[in-house]
């Protein structure tokens, strides 16, 4: 035999010995391999976009053995950046002929940035940082290892509602693509434990002088401390004039103020678990006057 080993022509030649003599020569043909009909696959199946193209290896086996890219077949890959459905078409070469469309995905990456934009005693609201090319978003809310809530979102934030005061929960996050009407999701956020509001402070009393207001409210367990606010009005123009920490402080006097004057408080408490804060309801507002100063000591 001649040439009988790559595509093309080759040669079988028949030569007589013994009692015969002559010789006879037959051709035939060597047909390229189809790569349709070859065991092709990716070494990967599903990447995390993070703005870079994506090249799974491409593996393609002739009867056990490997072909090698660049000798065998070429390798063309589309739509392999963002999220959604890339594919990678392999064309053969040499020795092989015919062309296999694999398909692999890209899901979106992890979801960053994500705090507690608003936190009360019954609600807990959640933002994060868009990701590229998502559909949308799972968001999950935990108490310990329980599950309360998993629901899904197309906006950047999303409010748990209806929960208990003064509890700690676990809040996290997942993007998902939609790919041939199928949720295909990238890996989750890291979870961020949080913790509702306690009620508002109770008992709110306060004490008069010439300048200055003394305001005293009972203890509130559990939270981190108290915000107390400020106006000349009655429902509107409330300004933060302290911050008072910890539970057990539970008194605070606002001095400078002008004589014979009405101002209005009210108080609330924050609790604060892994630097995000939660705030409580304010307590009912309180109307004081100042007493009239006639030119003697301030307080």
């Amino acid at each position: 035999y001649s040439n009988n080993l790559n595509p093309g022509t080759a040669k079988v030649t028949i030569k007589g010995i013994g009692n015969y003599a002559g010789t006879f020569e037959k051709t035939f043909t060597i047909q390229k391999r189809n790569l349709a009909n070859l065991v092709v696959s990716l070494a990967a199946g599903q990447y995390s976009y993070n703005g870079t193209a994506k090249t799974p290896e491409v593996i393609a086996k002739n009867d056990g053995n490997t072909l090698v890219a660049g000798k065998d077949y070429t390798v063309t890959y589309r739509n392999n950046i963002n999220p959604g459905q890339a594919s990678v078409a392999v064309t053969g070469i040499g020795n092989y002929t015919g062309s296999k469309t694999l398909t692999f995905i890209i899901v979106p990456g992890k979801p960053g940035s994500v705090k507690l934009s608003k936190g009360t005693g019954k609600t807990l609201t959640f933002s994060w940082k868009k990701q590229t090319g998502a559909s949308g978003y799972e968001v999950t809310l935990y108490k310990g290892s329980k599950k309360v809530k998993t629901a899904t979102t197309t906006k950047t934030q999303y409010q748990f509602k209806t929960l208990k005061e003064n509890t700690q929960y676990s809040f996290q996050v997942r993007a998902y693509k939609t790919i041939n009407g199928s949720k295909k999701y990238g890996n989750a956020s890291s979870k961020l434990t949080v913790k509702t509001a306690s009620k508002a402070p109770t008992n709110l009393k306060i004490t008069v002088g010439k300048k200055s207001a003394t305001l005293k409210w009972k203890k509130t367990s559990g939270v981190t401390g108290y915000e107390v606010y400020m106006s000349g009005k009655s429902n509107s123009g409330f300004k933060k004039v302290a911050t008072v920490k910890g539970a057990a402080k539970v008194k605070y006097t606002k001095k400078k103020l002008k004589a014979s004057k009405t101002y209005y408080f009210k108080v609330r408490s924050y609790t604060t678990k892994n630097g995000q804060k939660s705030y409580s309801n304010y307590t009912s507002v309180k109307k004081i006057k100042t007493k009239y100063w006639g030119g003697g000591p301030e307080d």
